[in-house]
């Protein structure tokens, strides 16, 4: 899987720039505020655990599916609260235009238009917003799962041991330094964290490479009635600035099968 990079600083950065966050799709919500699972009235409600990002001020608690919905005319914000601005560019065949996208309505029109980002700088950062953009289309499609072989309040080490290496966000494995060849994936050293950091989030070590997988809600993506756990993956090499990240769907069919990572396709 070929992934896409920014710059950022250590590990402990990375760490903090995942944050703690946590949604569910759920049902029989008791209090319309708080952090539960369920319905009020009529209203089906997701249900963040903490303050998610991508978002200014986007709290701990249950929110109707309007209120997801009305997220894409919000602008998007960094780890440091500041909003987030691209520059895109009109498609080669019409006069040059640009404009500056500021939301994922913003973002998702200019896309079906065909508009880009043009500069290594804009590109960076409408990479941001394709990760912000399928956080909420996976969230705005979510449906209660019938059946489901995960914890829904969040992922369990046995589901970390059966996440395939290949299916991880990762560079591509270094070079033998003799051969040339790039390690096999059975030859690649893996290291799963044996629980989760105080904010959820699981960490492994491939090699040189840290991933962080943080669980952000569990329901049905797909809509086979099975649930699916949504999660933000972010990796970064050792002492290097490259990261790599995405927003998709975990997925398994039995209590011991293994998990497959889903992304959105865009077209």
């Amino acid at each position: 899987m070929k992934m896409n990079m920014i710059t950022t600083g250590t590990i402990g950065a990375l760490t903090g720039l995942v944050g703690s966050v946590g949604l569910i799709a759920t049902t029989n919500l008791d209090s319309a505020n708080a952090p539960g699972s369920g319905k009020s009235g009529d209203a089906e409600k997701i249900c963040l655990l903490s303050e998610a990002p991508f978002f200014q001020d986007l709290k701990a608690g249950c929110y109707s599916n309007k209120e997801i919905a009305d997220l894409y005319d919000r602008d998007l914000v960094n780890e440091r609260g500041a909003s987030v601005t691209v520059q895109m560019t009109s498609p080669p065949e019409a006069p040059q235009a640009f404009d500056d996208c500021r939301t994922c309505s913003d973002y998702n029109r200019m896309r079906r238009l065909g508009w880009f980002a043009l500069t290594g700088r804009d590109q960076r950062r409408e990479e941001f917003f394709g990760r912000a953009c399928a956080m909420l289309d996976f969230l705005n499609k979510a449906a209660d799962s019938q059946e489901t072989y995960f914890a829904q309040t969040g992922l369990v080490s046995q589901d970390i041991e059966k996440i395939p290496t290949k299916s991880l966000i990762q560079f591509s494995a270094w070079p033998n330094a003799e051969s040339g060849d790039f390690s096999p994936e059975e030859q690649i050293n893996r290291t799963n964290s044996q629980a989760p950091d105080e904010n959820g989030n699981w960490v492994v070590k491939l090699d040189e490479q840290w991933l962080i997988i943080q669980p952000l809600a569990h329901a049905d993506f797909d809509g086979d009635g099975i649930g699916d756990m949504l999660v933000f993956m972010r990796t970064q090499l050792n002492d290097a600035s490259a990261i790599a990240s995405s927003v998709g769907y975990l997925s398994k069919f039995s209590d011991d099968g293994a998990l497959s990572f889903n992304i959105l396709e865009r077209n």
